[in-house]
């Protein structure tokens, strides 16, 4: 191999560069590998550097009594081979390469290196055919691969874990002498139901359980699995048939899972498969709560156990329909809830005052439903969401027709003035407003009478907010003091803190403010005993001649 040779692939590359490496007794590496910047998957340059290139860097930190020094095997060896795949040619130039090494190589001894030792991805392939298809055993595995593939060096510890990989427990199943002569022929009615790795191995444990007459639970089968798919489903109903000589229940309950589902109708063709009825009430919950709100979802659900708790099928029948009946109801008054808001809104509003009626949908959620703004001639938004009465601002129904209508403006008496924060109340008839579509500023004296009257009276008047912002100030103020007062305590400085504080209130003092004489001779009482050298004993209790006994729970 020397400088401008020519290959056709990167895996001709690879080849002939660990063949070169092997016969001069070192092993190759890969460090760098440059990418098409327009097509990632094209590789334009590629760098290999011997194993022993480069100088160790440890990143534990050195100290003599933690860790041991250690010897490395790099020397910085600096033989180097790059590889370049030019835009405008179909071949790869080996564009440097530098054959120098500071450490000595040894044809002989390099096939025991770990990468030479590796197998390859032809004989991981015929292990798993070994090993899966053929049962055969590590010993007669390792002399037919030596056979086919003698010019690779295979270690019979790589072997062992290669076969380790393919030959692992997936699926066990097991059934008593008792479970199977007497259990399993006397229950009918089973109930099969899997935990999901709540074992050390990560498995799932498959049990088969009956209920005698004293509403016990008895274990009639078990199993282990790796999954819980179809295929090992399968597979646990056809161990349960090789045991009991093919004896199926004649009821089995499961939950709702579809790979069981599937299982059963394969292998128990011929039984009563029923769900669980829990599993069934956790879905209908769960879909009633999305499809519906508040009492709604919970007077389904009743309806629905009112159903379910029916003696006989005429019984069922009837409930199933009154159950239909009041779900139609309740989707239909859902429906029309939007248009009941719109009606109740404009109860009070002539429809001469009326100019667009807008009916905003979502695009993304099918099941959302619509909500309907109105444009009244004083340019009033009003919206079915009740949002700018309830919240003060304008809603996103209202942006979305502030954009697509020209008949819409944008009034500073659509936001609230409980949300400015202004001394003063803001004028709620200002003369200034802005039309969205066509971005003009213009003037107008109209004010928004249907707000003035939709909305109630401003409670936030300049009384409470003063009162409000005092409550901030002194909300911010407190908690900066207690940081304070934990720093001073915790580095030892309480007597400056003390002593800026003392400061401050003098200057600030009023005739009604605090005294502050008293509670710094307290303070200095404090401190005087806190520092006593030999500190006072606790009082002793005097003895409780009648004690009030607790006792706990459990």
């Amino acid at each position: 191999m020397v400088r401008y040779d020519l290959f056709n692939d990167w895996e001709s590359v690879q080849v002939i560069i660990n063949s070169y490496a092997k016969q001069n007794g070192f092993v190759v590496v890969k460090s760098r590998k440059d990418v098409d910047p327009i097509d990632k998957s094209i590789i334009r340059q590629r760098e290999y550097i011997c194993w022993k290139s480069g100088t160790h860097q440890s990143k534990k930190v050195e100290n003599i009594s933690l860790h041991r020094e250690c010897s490395s095997y790099k020397t910085n060896c600096p033989w180097q081979a790059s590889f370049y795949l030019g835009k405008k040619s179909n071949l790869i130039r080996l564009t440097k390469f530098v054959q120098e090494h500071n450490h000595q190589c040894d044809p002989e001894s390099i096939e025991l290196a770990p990468k030479n030792l590796r197998l390859s991805q032809q004989i991981i392939d015929k292990i798993e055919y070994y090993t899966t298809n053929g049962n055969l055993g590590a010993e007669q595995q390792y002399k037919l691969l030596v056979q086919e593939f003698p010019q690779y060096n295979i270690a019979k510890k790589n072997l062992y874990n290669a076969i380790q990989k393919f030959w692992r427990l997936t699926g066990l199943f097991w059934m008593t002498s008792y479970q199977c002569n007497d259990l399993w022929p006397k229950y009918h009615d089973v109930i099969y139901d899997t935990t999901s790795k709540t074992n050390r191995y990560e498995m799932a444990l498959s049990l088969f359980v009956a209920v005698d007459n004293n509403y016990k639970t008895r274990i009639v089968a078990q199993a282990l699995t790796k999954y819980e798919n179809q295929a090992d489903f399968n597979w646990i109903l056809q161990c349960t048939l090789q045991a009991s000589n093919n004896l199926a229940p004649k009821v089995l309950f499961t939950d709702s899972d579809p790979a069981i589902i599937a299982a059963v109708q394969v292998v128990y063709p011929q039984i009563r498969h029923l769900l669980c009825i829990y599993h069934l009430l956790e879905n209908v919950k769960k879909k009633a709560k999305s499809k519906l709100r508040g009492d709604m979802a919970s007077s389904f659900v009743e309806d629905f156990y009112t159903m379910r708790n029916s003696y006989s099928e005429k019984q069922f029948n009837m409930k199933y329909q009154e159950m239909l009946d009041n779900v139609l109801g309740i989707l239909e008054h859902s429906h029309n809830i939007p248009q009941i808001r719109l009606r109740e809104l404009l109860n009070s509003i002539s429809y001469n005052d009326i100019t667009e009626i807008w009916e905003v949908s979502y695009i993304a959620s099918k099941t959302s439903k619509s909500h309907y703004v109105v444009i009244l001639k004083d340019v009033t938004l009003l919206c079915t969401c009740m949002f700018i009465v309830n919240q003060g601002m304008i809603c996103r129904h209202q942006f979305r027709v502030l954009i697509q209508s020209d008949n819409v403006i944008f009034h500073i008496s659509h936001i609230h003035t409980r949300w400015f924060n202004l001394s003063s109340d803001p004028p709620t008839n200002s003369t200034g407003f802005i039309t969205i579509v066509n971005g003009e500023k213009n003037h107008t004296t109209i004010p928004l009478s249907y707000m003035n009257q939709l909305r109630t009276d401003n409670v936030y008047t300049p009384t409470i907010r003063e009162k409000v912002n005092k409550k901030i100030q002194y909300g911010a103020t407190m908690s900066i003091a207690k940081t304070s007062i934990q720093i001073a305590v915790t580095e030892d400085v309480t007597a400056e803190l003390i002593r800026i504080l003392t400061q401050f209130i003098m200057k600030y003092r009023r005739s009604n403010g605090l005294s502050i004489e008293k509670s710094t001779e307290s303070l200095q009482d404090l401190q005087g005993s806190s520092i006593q050298d030999n500190p006072q004993p606790l009082s002793v209790l005097p003895d409780i001649s009648n004690p009030e006994y607790h006792k706990p729970k459990g």
